[in-house]
């Protein structure tokens, strides 16, 4: 069994695209052997943030819900005012732990897919246009991708998908989103053979997949955002993502820009940075 931890950046809405041009769903796979490792090895940094922290300000700290790692918190002082976990990290703390979790991506062989979805380029009398059918459009692209990526590799395993649990409300529309896809197979034709039925919702403060989901996401959004191929972050994950012996060696099998019109979708086919 193959898990994939999914997470989301920017956001669904094709207007203000000055501000939020891009929507991105980015899924972390690793083998399910692995997964124990990848737990243990970020359990314990975070357990010492958390043991210094109980130790220099008397703060008790819940590993299970307060230990969360999230893009928005190591970057913006003002979210982390809020998480205590977070704002009670030295510089050093939280740079040691942010390396952790990108480790695990070489320690574990995993694997990254991202789609991009280029708001500029979608029309707004589409159906397209609206916010969950946005999303979904972006899920059958990246399921296309995550299906391909284990006929390919993985043919005699299943992945399970894991994804951030937002509201009941968008869980029962990607719930309802997959089922049909997996039902009638991707607008491709592609079936999904391997992708097991019904995706998992988990609360990214308790899941460290989803945390590193959701990190990547935010690396493969400001690329975009920035327009910067050289972005630090982002050339420190690319080279995690999946490419098939099957195209061209210099095409990320593993990022999709959509829809073709965007500029960014052709230089995808030749290049990525």
């Amino acid at each position: 069994m193959y898990l994939f931890y999914i997470d989301e950046s920017g956001n669904r809405d094709i207007r203000h695209l000055d501000k939020e041009r891009f929507y991105v769903l980015t899924a972390v796979g690793m083998f399910e052997l692995h997964w124990k490792r990848f737990y243990f090895d970020l359990a314990k940094p975070k357990r010492s943030i958390i043991k210094r922290i109980f130790e220099t300000y008397g703060i008790e700290l819940d590993f299970a819900t307060d230990a969360e790692v999230k893009s928005t918190l190591l970057r913006n002082s003002k979210a982390r005012e809020k998480h205590l976990f977070s704002y009670y990290q030295t510089d050093d703390e939280r740079m040691t732990l942010v390396n952790e979790f990108y480790s695990q991506l070489e320690k574990c062989k995993a694997v990254l897919i991202s789609v991009v979805i280029d708001k500029k380029f979608i029309n707004p009398e589409l159906r397209l246009a609206d916010q969950q059918e946005l999303h979904n459009k972006a899920w059958e692209l990246l399921c296309e991708r995550i299906e391909s990526y284990m006929k390919e590799c993985h043919p005699k395993h299943k992945a399970i998908l894991v994804t951030d649990d937002t509201d009941k409300q968008k869980n029962l529309q990607t719930t309802r989103a997959h089922v049909n896809l997996y039902r009638n197979g991707a607008s491709s034709g592609l079936d999904l053979s391997h992708i097991i039925e019904m995706p998992m919702f988990v609360s990214s403060a308790t899941c460290a997949g989803v945390q590193l989901a959701d990190l990547c996401c935010y690396n493969v959004y400001r690329r975009f955002k920035d327009n910067n191929p050289q972005y630090e972050f982002f050339k420190r994950i690319e080279p995690f993502f999946y490419n098939s012996k099957n195209t061209n060696p210099k095409k990320k099998d593993g990022l999709k820009v959509f829809p073709p019109e965007s500029d960014f979708a052709e230089e995808n086919e030749v290049r990525l940075g």
